[in-house]
């Protein structure tokens, strides 16, 4: 996979670029976290701890280690209404105890209200649950806690009813709990609505230890093609493209014509060549001769 860049940047052409809301990297020395999307926050604030950066499969990755994470405020930009969304992340962790987060979103003002990608006692998870009580998730049995990177997406799709959970481009689990379809609400769009990498807002116990290279929210529900796509380069969306224009130039030398030019179609008789001539109607010819060559005769 081609994932490393310097400082990832929106490819608008890109399919999966154009309802991407947040693509937060790891990559910028100068900011913990930078969303290359340049629509929302570019910068997370840390809430608790000190986040560190290390030098991993994808590049610059924020190390969390299981005491601090990021947070953003009042993120409202981020609200999809009652619509379908995806959210990614890049992580990688050996942690088997609690359920450490990648990435959430939480309503502060509405309890309970959440949408998390995290892990539970080893194994990823997705689950969104409403003001209402209602959870859509999707709860993978199999553990990923093996210390390597793993590409993790979720998907509410609410016209089809589910959550389903993608590993490293593969479809993995699906609704365990109550569908979304039937009136899932999506309760994010005031001022409370907040965004958190690496915890769940610093409740106990979801504490994310190890990397994360990246994360990501995306409008839309993501298909399994797609994703397939984004496992090859989680990174091709922020891939911006540069294009290298090259430009060729003839040399063009000027043409010195020696001795004397007949052109016939004109009537003009360079000295010392032809006297006159008789030609059909609508004739045009010319001729590059050399001087004294014709006294006579076409040209």
């Amino acid at each position: 996979m081609n994932v490393v860049l310097n400082n990832p940047k929106l490819n608008p052409q890109h399919p999966l670029a154009r309802n991407l809301r947040a693509f937060w990297h790891f990559r910028d020395r100068r900011q913990l976290a930078k969303d290359a999307t340049r629509r929302g926050l570019r910068d997370a604030a840390v809430a608790t701890g000190t986040l560190t950066h290390t030098d991993g499969r994808y590049g610059r990755e924020g190390e969390f280690d299981g005491s601090t994470y990021l947070k953003l405020s009042s993120a409202t930009w981020m609200s999809f209404g009652a619509n379908s969304f995806t959210v990614a992340a890049i992580a990688s962790t050996t942690s088997s105890s609690g359920f450490p987060v990648m990435v959430a979103r939480q309503n502060t003002s509405i309890s309970g209200l959440a949408i998390q990608l995290r892990f539970g006692s080893g194994n990823p998870q997705f689950v969104a649950r409403d003001a209402n009580g209602r959870i859509a998730r999707a709860f993978s049995s199999t553990a990923r806690n093996d210390g390597r990177p793993h590409l993790y997406v979720g998907v509410l799709d609410y016209a089809a009813g589910y959550a389903r959970l993608y590993v490293d481009g593969e479809f993995d689990t699906e609704d365990q709990g109550t569908a979304p379809g039937g009136g899932f609400d999506d309760e994010f769009s005031d001022a409370n609505a907040d965004i958190a990498i690496g915890s769940y807002y610093g409740s106990a116990g979801s504490f994310w230890t190890g990397n994360i290279a990246a994360a990501s929210w995306s409008g839309g529900a993501l298909s399994a093609g797609a994703i397939v796509g984004l496992w090859r380069d989680p990174f091709e969306p922020v891939r911006e493209q540069v294009f290298n224009i090259r430009y060729h130039a003839a040399a063009i030398e000027p043409t010195v014509i020696s001795g004397p030019y007949c052109s016939v179609a004109a009537g003009i008789y360079s000295p010392g060549a032809v006297a006159s001539q008789t030609f059909a109607a609508g004739a045009s010819t010319s001729q590059i001769y050399a001087a004294g060559a014709e006294a006579a005769g076409a040209c």
